[in-house]
């Protein structure tokens, strides 16, 4: 069973909409869809934000992940491109120095945020999950093929015969934007590591990958109906344990719990040094639903962190409480976890994590933040 771990700090953020309402007769921001394996896809890559290419086999636009200026698909180097960096803590877009010394903008983000989604009205960027869903061998048949001159990867459900072409247009360096041809790469929603984000990537008949790359790629967008669920699903939520876990990469969360506890020691650490500490605490749970239903896309689930008391940043914005939400499949296993890592997040008293679907609270775990 597959188990995804959501921190806290990470945002997904959908809307409501399906594949059959769509009624627009302008081709640069309509796409009737075509479903595959459960997910409806638009059948042309995004060209510039809030529309669609032409046909099929268009380029579109590339895009670096969590941006939303477009970049051509023809020029070997462009100007102005946003360099990356590794090992950094989650920010949008630090300030620093490369190894050459310049002072560039590193992108770096842990969600696509709403309004640099460049997706016409309607459409969302898939997140791994949704392009997973290509790759299931017994119910989507892939094919590398040419298409009207273009090369590419042609998806076709064996169930309905549907299918969709996404032409490999290559991408853009991380580093100085330059042309690279051959492959056809994707974004995805999902962020990775060390200002990575993940997408789609495919070469030949054999090679095809769901994997990581630096946010600072430019990858072409296709996008899905935002909500494509085919129908209100009947789901249940149900706590499975809580308490302090940690890194392991062993496991196929990526993490696992070592002590069932509703407790948090901070051994007498003063607020100033919060940075050296590093604790996941937080709860697994499982979302169930009739078998007929299970593995679809479901909206409407949030997570709510509410502090002791009104805290600051250091931006120094005041607040309460921090609500995410996400984009989830039924019949799977996760794991939220909050990581007490910053100075504003290491107060004595009670904090609470709590889970909502369709505004209704579902689960609740609390957690008390003492000094020793």
């Amino acid at each position: 069973m597959k188990t995804k771990v959501f921190l806290t700090t990470t945002i997904l953020i959908t809307i409501l909409a399906s594949c059959s309402i769509f009624k627009k007769t302008n081709t640069a921001t309509y796409d009737k869809g075509v479903v595959i394996n459960g997910v409806c896809w638009a059948t042309r890559n995004v060209d510039e934000p809030g529309t669609f290419a032409p046909t099929p086999e268009s380029a579109g636009k590339f895009y670096q992940w969590n941006r939303k200026k477009a970049w051509n698909t023809t020029d070997e180097k462009v100007e102005g491109w946003v360099k990356s960096k590794l090992n950094f803590y989650f920010d949008l877009y630090i300030k620093g120095l490369s190894s050459d010394n310049d002072t560039i903008d590193r992108p770096c983000s842990n969600y696509w945020e709403k309004n640099n989604n460049p997706c016409p009205e309607g459409w969302i960027i898939p997140d791994d999950d949704d392009f997973e869903t290509l790759l299931e061998e017994d119910k989507v048949a892939y094919e590398w093929v040419t298409y009207n001159g273009v090369e590419g990867a042609k998806f076709t459900d064996k169930k309905t015969k549907k299918s969709i072409f996404l032409p490999a247009i290559g991408d853009r360096d991380e580093n100085n934007g330059a042309l690279n041809e051959g492959w056809g790469n994707y974004w995805s929603s999902m962020w990775g590591d060390d200002c990575e984000a993940y997408g789609l990537d495919f070469g030949s008949q054999n090679n095809i990958h769901v994997r990581t790359v630096l946010q600072s790629t430019g990858n072409n967008i296709r996008p899905i109906a935002c909500n494509n669920s085919p129908k209100n699903i009947d789901v249940k939520f149900k706590k499975i344990s809580y308490g302090k876990y940690k890194y392991n990469l062993a496991m196929e969360s990526g993490v696992e719990l070592i002590k069932k506890t509703n407790r948090v020691p901070t051994d007498n650490l003063e607020e100033s040094d919060a940075d050296n500490l590093e604790e996941l605490y937080g709860f697994e749970f499982s979302i169930t639903s009739k078998k007929e239903d299970r593995g679809l896309m479901i909206d409407g689930i949030a997570v709510k962190c509410i502090f002791p008391d009104m805290k600051i940043n250091s931006e120094e914005n005041k607040f309460k409480e921090i609500t995410h939400t996400y984009r989830v499949s039924s019949g799977t296993h996760f794991i939220n976890i909050r990581n007490f890592v910053e100075d504003f997040e290491i107060v004595k008293g009670g904090w609470k994590l709590q889970m909502f679907y369709k505004n209704k609270k579902v689960l609740e775990q609390k957690f008390i933040v003492e000094y020793k």
